[in-house]
């Protein structure tokens, strides 16, 4: 139709804008059921103009009130098995799309960098995710720390009917992943009474790839925690040297491609145990809460660590505790130390 009118791409233009009006609003959104119009961004209203070289025509686009994803995209990089039911939510993805993060209680005394690798099991077994992790800090002062996470890849291998239930073209290959940066705060120090208080801020970058296998959002992602922790017990005599209670809470946010926005709070709560010739274990329960559907991960996690003057090796095993979060997790890894320098101020 729009190749007989006089100027399509300014019809086209007018009849998106019109469309991206409904976007977001609660006339579009509120109790519109599965087929509610969800319709589009100014971004996607560019991609159409900028890649439209024949005549141009005007599709339905539709999207799902409950996990916001679009039933058809203009980009052309979903495939044509998409299901618009399912969407970048933890539930819908791989282990290290959108993981839980665990309580970040460090002492800030050392420059440390930890190299593992984990596995993770997911959806009974159908979703099997191997990839290596690379994780830093760098303390000032025990004031503030730059955090950095990084995953430089991940083999991933899942059965045809999980695939299928994404819209994932793939059921195995080797995708990079996510690189995540930002800050510790030591915000009040702990007191006979008072816990240590932390502050986390992290941003999450968009080096991760194949939304479309489900096996990253390639979208940025930001994280905002409060972090406590307190020594309830301590006695350098005893097997047991020191109890300490852990606890965080906060805000996780990330992008959903051209369906805007997930938000959720965080919490956790933990123990951890050190023990003599350098033994320590931490017990701890993590995980977020969002408001659509698939976005509720939770996961209990038990690691072990064995301390020396400057190389530490951690085993780490987690169980989810629901369907959104992996079944199961298991890692190894190496922690580098150093103490870290002081400034003069």
């Amino acid at each position: 139709m729009l190749n007989k009118v006089p100027y399509p791409r300014l019809a086209l233009l007018l009849t998106l804008l019109t469309m991206a009006s409904f976007y977001r609003s609660p006339i579009a959104h509120a109790g519109g059921g599965p087929d509610a119009v969800g319709l589009v961004s100014l971004s996607d209203i560019t991609s159409v103009l900028k890649n439209s070289d024949g005549p141009l025509q005007v599709g339905t686009f539709t999207s799902n009130a409950t996990t916001g994803e679009p039933a058809a995209n203009f980009n052309g990089n979903l495939p044509s098995n998409y299901n618009p039911n399912l969407g970048a939510v933890p539930g819908n993805m791989g282990p290290n799309a959108l993981p839980v993060q665990k309580i970040d209680d460090d002492s800030m005394k050392q420059i440390w960098v930890m190299i593992r690798v984990e596995a993770n099991s997911s959806d009974k077994g159908d979703d099997i995710a191997v990839a290596p992790h690379i994780d830093l800090l760098i303390p000032f002062n025990q004031v503030v720390a730059a955090e950095f996470q990084s995953l430089p890849l991940e083999y991933f291998k899942t059965s045809p009917q999980v695939a299928q239930s994404r819209g994932a073209t793939n059921t195995t290959g080797t995708v990079p992943g996510d690189v995540y940066a930002g800050a510790l705060f030591n915000v009040v120090k702990e007191t006979q009474y008072v816990p240590e208080i932390k502050v986390k801020l992290l941003v999450k970058t968009t080096t991760g790839k194949d939304y479309v296998d489900g096996r990253f959002t390639n979208a940025p992602a930001y994280l905002f925690e409060a972090i406590l922790g307190k020594n309830v017990y301590q006695n350098a005599d005893t097997f047991i040297q020191r109890v300490r209670l852990l606890g965080q809470a906060g805000f996780f946010a990330w992008q959903r491609q051209v369906t805007g926005q997930d938000d959720a709070v965080t919490l956790g709560a933990g123990v951890e145990v050190d023990m003599k010739d350098g033994l320590s274990a931490t017990l701890e329960v993590d995980g977020y809460r969002g408001w659509l559907q698939g976005d509720k991960p939770a996961v209990l996690s038990l690691s072990i660590r064995k301390s020396t003057t400057h190389v530490d090796y951690v085993l780490e095993v987690d169980r989810g505790l629901d369907a959104d979060a992996p079944d199961w997790g298991i890692s190894f890894g190496v922690v580098f130390h150093a103490d870290a320098p002081t400034f003069p101020l």
